[in-house]
């Protein structure tokens, strides 16, 4: 019995000890990768894609609207409504169509009931704003 005991601790350690091994390695991989990797992608372009353009040229496309100016946001276009919020600027939870500018997210079309209401007046990126008719 104490034999059985025995032999099953001594291969819960070799478990053990092949698990932190594999994990060591990882880690050491990891670091090398790290290391040998060009820092300014580790820092603002996860997988070399450059996180502060894209949010550049959005911000730098909303700039368009004039100030004080009401603004719709489609569901699409949350990320808009997010920077456009982070400048100061206010913006409503329940949308309603009724707005001097609409943004759209450029992938899906607009509703034709909105179409009548709005041109297109602007792109920023991958969207589009609208300009009440």
């Amino acid at each position: 019995m104490l034999e059985a005991w025995w032999l099953a601790g001594a291969i819960a350690r070799k478990v053990t000890v092949v698990k932190f091994t594999l994990f060591s390695l990882v880690v050491l991989l990891l670091t090398f990768h790290f290391i040998t990797t060009n820092d300014t992608f580790l820092k603002s372009t996860p997988y070399e894609y450059d996180v502060n353009k894209s949010y550049n040229e959005i911000n730098d496309g909303l700039y368009i609207i004039p100030p004080g100016s009401t603004v719709a946001f489609t569901d699409d276009a949350f990320y808009c409504k997010y920077i456009y919020a982070r400048k100061g600027y206010k913006t409503d939870k329940c949308e309603n169509y009724d707005k001097d500018y609409l943004i759209n997210q450029g992938d899906d079309p607009i509703a034709p009931a909105l179409a009548d209401k709005y041109v297109l007046f602007s792109k920023a990126q991958e969207y589009e704003i609208y300009k009440r008719k």
